[in-house]
């Protein structure tokens, strides 16, 4: 998982069943919610993608079913790492110790606006269109660095 809502992706190469931990395993689903436990105060948090369905994640992260008549998938994914919600977070999560885990009931606490279908659809979609040219500008931006390095230092 990526902070801040970046996105959920594959860690390293996949890893036999024989080669996992003793840790309680749990089969994540393609649509699930899925907040991990160490860092949700970080926005560790997604949509499992369907690339990665029926991946096993560890104990360490709660999955969630969404139930998409009531809520779009973008816009729970976006709620969910946005400062009111992430603070929310920080305040359920004072660790006594380093890498301590955000419990599930303090999860489930959390209070989040859950406006009708439509206005969700409408909200998620001018929000991913917004980061779409963000993302495009940030590759366009590393692509004139480089050529900007090459040019400079002849590599």
């Amino acid at each position: 998982m990526r902070n801040r809502g970046l996105g959920v992706e594959r860690r390293g190469e996949p890893v036999k069943g024989t080669g996992l931990s003793k840790d309680a395993k749990y089969m994540a689903r393609s649509g699930q919610l899925i907040i991990s436990s160490l860092e949700a105060n970080k926005g560790a948090i997604g949509i499992v993608p369907k690339e990665l369905d029926y991946s096993v994640v560890t104990s360490n992260y709660y999955l969630f079913s969404i139930d998409s008549e009531r809520v779009d998938h973008d816009y729970l994914a976006l709620v969910m790492c946005t400062e009111p919600v992430l603070n929310q977070m920080k305040i359920l999560n004072k660790r006594e110790y380093p890498m301590s885990k955000i419990s599930i009931e303090k999860i489930l606490s959390v209070v989040i606006p859950l406006p009708d279908i439509d206005t969700q659809k409408r909200l998620s979609k001018q929000m991913m269109k917004q980061m779409r040219k963000v993302q495009k500008a940030q590759e366009e931006l590393s692509s004139k660095q480089m050529s900007f390095v090459k040019e400079v230092f002849g590599e």
